[in-house]
């Protein structure tokens, strides 16, 4: 588990924050390992992301709501009882805020990268560092994995944010797939990104 305590303002994944009641954070955010009995909160915050940020994500509103707390429970034990993957949340007290993960690839040629995936803060607590710690705390548990040579991900186009702070990070495009995503008539990119972890100190 890690903390942090806010010194500057750094923006999430989302594209766009106008309209948004922001909650100012004055206490330290705790970054843990999720645990299957945070599936009834990582349900809200993954639905309450995507509602407010539509094309950030490749998984619809409606898409999200049929996916039940048993389904969460699942992923999140199975995440739990991963030797060198995990899910993390940022906490506001108890409440969960925010989120990331980290995938290992499985099979003989890919074991060596690991998949950064589902990186998200509750719109009222934007802008304010949680994003760049949740990032943060991926690489420093990548580091402790000796498999794992690189870092990569996939993000929409459109999230401009979370595109500066991976670059901010040290990750660097290696791809772009053209109307990847379909909302309705509208078609979004997907930046291909990674990270060598063995360039990281």
């Amino acid at each position: 588990m890690s903390s942090f305590t806010q010194n500057n303002k750094t923006a999430d994944h989302s594209a766009s924050e106008a309209g948004s009641k922001t909650i100012t954070m004055t206490e330290p955010v705790l970054i843990r390992e999720l645990v299957p009995r945070d599936a009834a909160a990582l349900k809200a915050l993954r639905l309450s992301c995507i509602v407010s940020d539509p094309f950030s994500f490749s998984m619809t509103v409606e898409e999200e709501r049929m996916i039940s707390n048993v389904q969460l429970h699942s992923l999140l034990e199975h995440f739990y009882f991963s030797s060198n993957g995990a899910l993390w949340g940022a906490f506001k007290g108890r409440k969960l805020i925010g989120m990331i993960g980290l995938e290992p690839l499985q099979g003989g040629v890919y074991y060596h990268r690991g998949v950064v995936t589902g990186l998200c803060v509750l719109s009222e607590y934007r802008g304010q560092g949680a994003g760049k710690a949740l990032i943060d705390h991926v690489i420093a548990f990548a580091k402790q994995l000796p498999v794992l040579e690189y870092l990569i991900l996939e993000v929409s186009d459109v999230s401009t944010a979370a595109i500066r702070l991976y670059r901010e990070a040290g990750f660097i495009e290696n791809g772009r797939e053209p109307n990847a995503l379909a909302y309705g008539s509208r078609r979004i990119d997907l930046l291909r990104m990674h990270l060598p972890v063995s360039c990281l100190t």
